[in-house]
């Protein structure tokens, strides 16, 4: 554990302006615009790399304060940035990007959400990059998205309309992505599930309550002491 706590923190610390700096008109995964440059390469956290053997993430509750740490969650860090997902959540890939998936009881069927996030250098602001996922989306064939501000953590301060929440319709899939634009840099988190009818009333709110640990620039992760529970010894005099 000592070790999975180091390799977390140094991820936490590497700032996305360290990478090559790409174009900020190529449009981030899953949707790249077509006829564009590469898409940007994904500097989040390996998953696998950074979970213990078995593939299961860090506790949130062991590794984050009590006042952020969602509960029956794990952490999954990436390049300047981390979020939480469902305790049952299982390290993956989505088209070569870390991810986490997991299975969510909604009120009428289960359904699987899959979580990712990406940070890039950026050379825009949110506006611009809003619009280019806007297009990215729009090219992929999805209908124009449903956009709105929306609160995020960055470096243990809560910002109001310092990002944007993006409900995108893609002809299979429905996405909630959160977009912010911080110190040069591009941080886009996602969440996914399949296109089926209801689905949004169904498990839409497990989206955007996991968008919402959505942590710009947070600080390393630390080993958190359990409280121990002592039984006290009845003090009633026979």
């Amino acid at each position: 554990m000592k070790a999975l706590l180091i390799l977390v923190a140094v991820l936490s610390l590497v700032a996305c302006k360290s990478k090559p700096v790409g174009s900020s008109g190529s449009a981030s995964p899953p949707v790249p615009t077509p006829g564009s440059d590469s898409p940007p390469t994904p500097v989040t956290a390996d998953a696998a790399a950074a979970a213990p053997a078995g593939g299961e993430l860090p506790l949130s509750a062991d590794v984050l304060a009590s006042d952020e740490a969602t509960p029956k969650s794990r952490v999954v860090v990436g390049d300047g940035f981390l979020y939480q997902v469902p305790a049952s959540a299982t390290s993956t890939t989505h088209e070569g990007v870390p991810a986490a998936s997991a299975t969510i009881e909604g009120d009428v069927a289960d359904a699987v959400l899959t979580f990712w996030a990406t940070s890039e250098p950026f050379k825009g602001d949110l506006d611009a990059l809003v619009a280019r996922e806007t297009k990215a989306a729009t090219d992929a064939k999805a209908k124009e998205p449903d956009i709105g501000p929306v609160m995020v953590l960055v470096a243990n301060d809560v910002k109001q309309n310092y990002a944007k929440r993006m409900t995108i319709t893609f002809p299979d899939t429905i996405e909630l992505r959160t977009v912010v634009v911080h110190d040069g840099c591009a941080f886009i988190h996602h969440c996914s599930t399949s296109n089926v009818a209801y689905v949004w009333a169904n498990v839409g709110i497990d989206c955007i309550t996991r968008a919402t640990t959505f942590h710009i620039a947070p600080p390393p992760l630390a080993k958190r002491p359990h409280r121990r529970q002592h039984r006290g010894r009845s003090s009633t005099a026979r």
